[in-house]
């Protein structure tokens, strides 16, 4: 992302973050994006996330179960937060085709 940061502060984009730790999400999110570039964003957004065990193989199940204790599928998307980056990228590309 350093490589392009310039070229994407000037782009109309969203960010968002999929993640399972409640505790570390704002970190994370923080973390990865630049404050420069989160300021800059239309929207920014942490949308939770979700284990599918049974669309996982033997080792992603093995590593879930011992990262982050989860022992069966469990979903935590925040649904109202995904439409809210989808309205907001929608509404940028419209806006657009009418400059």
């Amino acid at each position: 992302m350093q490589a392009n940061h310039a070229i994407l502060l000037e782009k109309k984009l969203a960010l968002y973050l999929c993640c399972m730790n409640e505790a570390e999400e704002k970190a994370q999110f923080e973390n990865n994006y630049p404050k420069e570039l989160r300021n800059q964003s239309l929207n920014n957004a942490i949308v939770g996330g979700e284990y599918l065990f049974e669309k996982m193989n033997f080792v992603e199940r093995f590593l879930v179960k011992k990262i982050a204790g989860a022992t069966e599928s469990v979903s935590n998307l925040r649904y109202e937060e995904i439409e809210k980056v989808a309205e907001t990228m929608n509404k940028a590309q419209v806006s657009e085709e009418f400059e």
